[in-house]
């Protein structure tokens, strides 16, 4: 897996041991942008999540100022790792700043995924 490339094989290990399997069901959001604390990620071993993020936009015209979502969705296949995109390395690549989630995941089928605490990376 490509996120994990580059890591010893002690650490893989660790990492395995450390993964907490769960099942997803069809529809259920598995975290939301709004909401969530970017503290893990997750691999899909089985099913389908779609990630979608969504960013506010000010469009500025000649008679007024409002604001649109500008939407991107990503979708997630078994061995595709997901979660991962909101945090910044820093001065280790064990060691990372917590940030508010900037993305929502939502099971698009039933979907079996390994969830990887950061705490545990």
């Amino acid at each position: 897996m490509p996120y994990f490339e580059g890591e010893k094989p002690t650490i893989l290990l660790q990492i395995a041991q450390a993964m907490e399997p769960q099942t997803i069901p069809i529809g259920h959001k598995i975290y939301s942008q709004e909401d969530d604390e970017a503290d893990s990620l997750y691999v899909i071993f089985q099913g389908t999540v779609q990630v979608t993020w969504e960013q506010p936009m000010l469009l500025n015209t000649k008679t007024f100022v409002y604001q649109k979502e500008l939407s991107t969705t990503d979708i997630k296949v078994p061995g595709d790792a997901f979660g991962h995109e909101e945090f910044d390395r820093i001065s280790s690549p064990h060691a990372r700043n917590v940030q508010m989630r900037q993305a929502t995941a939502t099971a698009v089928s039933q979907a079996k995924v390994f969830k990887l605490d950061y705490k545990d990376y």
